[in-house]
């Protein structure tokens, strides 16, 4: 059972596969009587290697499915650090767009200056005071 390396969220996580973990974690019941339960357990929250043990021997587990849950319970954490870091991703990606948009809308404006039908051409000062607004220098 290898859960060192979780990245844990505090308060009300969002993340479902810590969720699912919690309500494992929490029940009142024991985990260990139902094979389905175990079984789960061991995917979502993992037993230690004498619990494994005990529990070949109670639901008539072989080596291999005991190493198969194992095998399974890592990449249930593996998954778990995958949805935190895409979680972190997306609000680096959302902050990036943000200021894309905002950089597109400074250039279309600046070049609507550019392009008004009238003969005089925009003066550097319109233009720095419209760089200004656009990011609240002004």
């Amino acid at each position: 059972m290898n859960n060192e390396n979780l990245t844990w969220q505090q308060g009300v996580p969002t993340n479902p596969l810590q969720r699912i973990r919690e309500t494992f974690s929490r029940t009142s019941q024991d985990n260990a009587q139902d094979k389905w339960t175990a079984f789960l357990y061991a995917i979502i929250v993992g037993w230690n290697n004498a619990s494994f043990e005990e529990l070949k021997v109670k639901h008539n587990w072989t080596d291999e499915d005991i190493q198969m849950m194992k095998e399974w319970h890592e990449s249930y954490n593996n998954l778990w650090n995958l949805f935190v870091e895409m979680q972190s991703v997306k609000g680096d990606f959302n902050a990036i767009k943000e200021k894309a948009e905002k950089w597109d809308a400074l250039s279309n404006e600046i070049a609507a200056c550019y392009e008004s039908e009238s003969e005089e051409q925009p003066d550097l000062l319109a233009i720095g005071e419209i760089a200004a607004q656009a990011f609240d220098w002004l």
